[in-house]
């Protein structure tokens, strides 16, 4: 059976064993302390978007000043586990084509992720694109382990990560940390998300803020890929975090009106240089899966239908910010929705193990490939009725 349909599967299993034996032992937290914390995460997530927000109109006057045209671009990676080695050989690519090229990369102004895109997050925001693409590169099936049968019942998760997690810590404390601390931005912004599964909501995290700690920093990029059932989730701040996959598998979120007044107060004080926005989103995944003969069991139609509600949250968040771009259109401001995504029909062996070369390495070769073609990217927002290839959303082309 593929590894990622044992995932699903796995999780299944789990859940009728949990009756069996369960090794959370974690103290019940009272209600009114429940509701208490949900709402100061919440207030936590809207005073970020709030102050990444802000931080527009710095970013403009910074564009302005150095001479270059007031643009605000926004990269956004998703998930997908080891297929995330797909965006960081684009990014690669992508960072190498000269400046003069008009499919050059800009600077980003914000650098978000979920997921194994949480992983790659910070390096596109240090601009360290081949240190990523080789993390990915040499990966190993030693990455996750599967554990014993017998280690399910009273396990929390299928998998053994501590040779990831060990990598990831090195990283994070030994790499990212120095590099976040010594390039704090008052323009720029870093954020990743995880679910919070005590409060049932998603978590926004600055990691510029975070580099402070970095024990901290790699904690909240390990609760970053806590894929449920299959990773073990993390204690952040008194409450369970996991993989935001859970949720949605883009960051689509933030106070769309608050955008918009941002770059209006900027065109208007600046009629001579008015400011642009432009989302670049590199989709780890598919957005659709490829077709194939599903045999009618729980089984089949368990893995199958699963699939197929991941590629939903995956397309949802791309109409989101087509949606949105069409929105900051209608209102006189110019806006760009750019995507790239593993293409449905391109082969990928499913029977090999998570995080095998053989697969991170294709998958890196197709996304420098992508990267450097005369068309890398999508402005149609993918249907939910046939291919992105095929004719999309045309209130979404620029």
């Amino acid at each position: 059976m593929p590894p990622r349909l044992r995932l699903l599967l796995g999780g299944c299993l789990v859940a009728l064993l949990i009756c069996a034996g369960c090794s959370g032992g974690r103290a019940e937290l009272p209600r009114d302390e429940l509701y208490r914390r949900l709402e100061l995460a919440g207030k936590a997530n809207l005073d970020l978007i709030s102050e990444m927000q802000g931080r527009i109109g710095r970013a403009l006057a910074a564009d302005l000043a150095a001479g270059r045209r007031p643009s605000i671009d926004i990269l956004t990676l998703s998930g997908g586990g080891d297929w995330g080695a797909y965006g960081a050989g684009f990014l690669r690519a992508w960072s190498k084509i000269p400046a003069d090229d008009p499919r050059a990369m800009p600077d980003f102004d914000l650098v978000s992720g979920i997921s194994t895109g949480a992983l790659i997050a910070p390096y596109a925001f240090l601009g360290l694109y081949d240190r990523v693409d080789e993390l990915y590169r040499s990966s190993s099936t030693d990455w996750a382990r599967e554990h014993k049968l017998y280690a399910l019942a009273s396990g929390t998760s299928l998998y053994d990560i501590s040779v990831l997690e060990q990598r990831i810590q090195e990283e994070s404390i030994q790499i990212l940390a120095p590099a976040l601390r010594a390039r704090t931005d008052s323009q720029r912004s870093l954020l990743v998300a995880t679910s919070d599964l005590d409060l049932g909501i998603l978590r926004l995290w600055d990691l510029q803020t975070t580099a402070a700690d970095p024990e901290r920093l790699y904690q909240i990029q390990r609760a970053a890929i806590a894929i449920p059932a299959a990773f073990e989730p993390v204690i952040v701040d008194g409450t369970l975090q996991a993989d935001a996959g859970v949720m949605m598998q883009l960051i689509a979120v933030g106070r769309v009106q608050g955008m918009i007044d941002a770059l209006e107060v900027w065109n208007r004080a600046n009629p001579a240089t008015p400011a642009r926005l432009r989302y670049w989103v590199v989709v780890n995944n598919r957005t659709h899966e490829p077709p194939r003969t599903v045999q009618p069991t729980w089984h089949g139609s368990l893995m199958r239908t699963s699939n197929l509600m991941l590629k939903a949250g995956v397309i949802a968040p791309l109409k989101n910010l087509a949606l949105r771009t069409q929105v900051l259109r209608n209102r006189g401001i110019e806006a760009e929705f750019r995507w790239t995504a593993i293409p449905p029909d391109f082969p990928i062996d499913d029977s090999l193990s998570p995080f095998d070369p053989r697969t991170t390495c294709t998958l890196s070769d197709l996304g420098r490939r992508i990267a450097l073609s005369e068309s890398p990217w999508q402005t149609l927002a993918p249907l939910y009725l046939q291919h992105e290839e095929d004719a999309g959303d045309t209130s979404a082309a620029p």
